[in-house]
């Protein structure tokens, strides 16, 4: 998993810039894959950040710029089924986002639900897995519907299971966890002293079951 491979500023800055470089391995004019020299990663996760600047240093709108990354996601969606990588989590909009102005913020949700809506179909044909995570209460009704719609209609699928993070933070999916965790405890299925890191890690809802294990 790319975050482990770095720290610091350096995991930030190559996670942000990771939707840009994964498509510069596609041949030009061709669209074949250039083939891996190591073996890939199980699960790769993306932080989709860096899209106003992007258009701002090209002389575009906001607007653009998310378009243009939510464009770059679609091509990582695809090589990561072409190289075989199990699982793709994609950052596309923290709960510290709604701090932008509301045009922006309304913007972003619905060009998530449109993407959605355009390439469920793709997703189905191709085994790919699509599961939105994050605070669904923050998120808009048709937002919310189009993502129900797509999880239920690629449940079965496992060529890449692809989480798509919207309206979410680490400090949410932690509580979330916990509190998870406190239920299991109050209804008697485990013990509090049971509770252990790997037992967390199995309750956020980045984990993902890879060949049946739990890949945090």
């Amino acid at each position: 998993m790319l975050p482990r491979l770095l720290s610091g500023s350096h995991r930030r800055r190559a996670l942000s810039l990771w939707p840009l470089i994964m498509p510069r391995f596609l041949h030009a004019g061709t669209g074949a894959v250039a083939p891996p020299v190591d073996p890939m990663p199980r699960h790769v996760a993306l932080v989709m950040d860096g899209n106003r600047r992007w258009a701002q240093a090209r002389g575009l709108t906001t607007a653009e710029g998310h378009e243009a990354g939510g464009r770059a996601l679609q091509r990582t969606v695809r090589l990561s089924l072409a190289w075989g990588i199990r699982a793709l989590t994609a950052f596309a909009f923290s709960n510290e986002n709604f701090g932008r102005p509301k045009m922006e913020v309304d913007f972003v949700m619905w060009l998530i639900e449109r993407m959605i809506r355009d390439h469920i179909d793709e997703y189905a044909r191709e085994g790919v897995r699509l599961h939105v995570i994050g605070d669904s209460s923050r998120r808009p009704a048709s937002l919310q519907k189009a993502a129900m719609e797509a999880e239920e209609l690629t449940r079965h699928n496992w060529r890449l299971h692809m989480m798509l993070a919207v309206c979410y933070s680490g400090r949410w999916d932690i509580v979330q966890a916990c509190r998870e965790l406190a239920r299991e405890a109050q209804g008697g299925l485990l013990r509090p002293e049971d509770i252990g890191e790997s037992m967390l890690a199995g309750r956020l809802v980045t984990s993902v079951a890879v060949g049946g294990v739990v890949v945090p």
